[in-house]
């Protein structure tokens, strides 16, 4: 059961690298035009770049193995 589930993993990070590449430029411009006036609005911007750093971890460990598995 556990290497089926990796295994599907392996294959949506293979297929869905690009989306998660999109999603990462989406957000560091999001991240920056944001207004970061007030402690919340700094709170808000420093979670929309995280989310976007685990995006592009994603989209890195996507195009990795999708050259290793040719």
């Amino acid at each position: 059961m556990i290497t089926e589930i990796r295994k599907n993993m392996k294959n949506i990070l293979i297929k869905y690298n690009n989306h998660f590449s999109a999603v990462m430029i989406l957000g560091i411009g999001i991240g920056t035009i944001y207004p970061d006036e007030t402690a919340n609005d700094n709170y808000i911007s420093a979670g929309i770049y995280l989310f976007a750093a685990l995006c592009a971890l994603l989209s890195l460990t996507g195009t990795i193995l999708k050259y290793f598995t040719k």
